[in-house]
């Protein structure tokens, strides 16, 4: 029986190296707030760098997309790292477009689950929209497979379950995310999946407040 557990102890503690590529942990946390922790991916680099927006400082470009761009950034007054989703500056004009970035903020904000992204503030600065959630340390699981190749299948079944569990919890509160992709599937500091980017989502019972989807309008990424 001793022998049993020791080697599923060491199974585990294999499985999650293996997804995340760090030591193993006593319990998982929603933030971690040492700015000594190890971020697992890796900043991007633009020809004007954006020092600060609002309170929150930006430390460095996480990554860009077709909604904005994604920072590191620094909450003096909680004194904790967060991810900073700043939208272009010259689609802040755009309706539309800001409609769209509201739709992400209220489809999280609904939400209160291990496996989506914990919003924490939204806001505007000289017409410049953002919105702050929790950092994911660990990157997204599309890096994480370019990095280190085929994942090991306890790992992606893991990963699977985790993620069908945050999508199941926006079902119940009536929202489809209608953009699952590996982008999408950050990981924390020890391995959990955080589901990202509500950017496409829409309230099947609620679309007069999130829906934008126009009749006949197809949203998604193409592959």
């Amino acid at each position: 029986m001793s022998s049993d557990r020791t080697k599923s102890d060491h199974e585990q503690h294999t499985l999650k190296n293996n997804v995340v590529g760090g030591e193993d942990t006593s319990q998982r946390t929603q933030d971690q707030t040492s700015s000594g922790d190890s971020l697992n991916f890796d900043f991007e680099t633009q020809e004007e760098q954006l020092q600060q927006i609002g309170k929150f400082e930006c430390r460095g470009l996480i990554g860009k997309g077709g909604m904005g761009a994604v920072y590191l950034a620094f909450d003096p007054l909680l004194e904790r790292e967060v991810a900073l989703k700043v939208l272009p500056q010259e689609v802040s004009e755009d309706e539309a477009v800001i409609t769209r970035f509201l739709v992400e903020a209220r489809a999280i904000g609904q939400l209160s689950h291990p496996n989506v992204i914990a919003i924490h503030d939204i806001g505007e600065q000289d017409g410049r929209f953002f919105i702050v959630t929790e950092l994911a340390r660990g990157g997204d699981v599309a890096s994480l497979i370019r990095k280190q190749g085929r994942m090991p299948l306890e790992a992606a079944c893991r990963i699977t379950i985790e993620a069908a569990g945050g999508l199941q919890a926006a079902h119940n509160a009536g929202i489809v995310h209608r953009d699952v992709k590996p982008e999408n599937l950050m990981l924390s500091g020890d391995g959990m999946v955080k589901l990202v980017d509500f950017g496409l989502a829409k309230a099947i019972d609620r679309s007069r407040q999130l829906g934008i989807t126009a009749r006949g309008q197809i949203l998604g990424t193409p592959t």
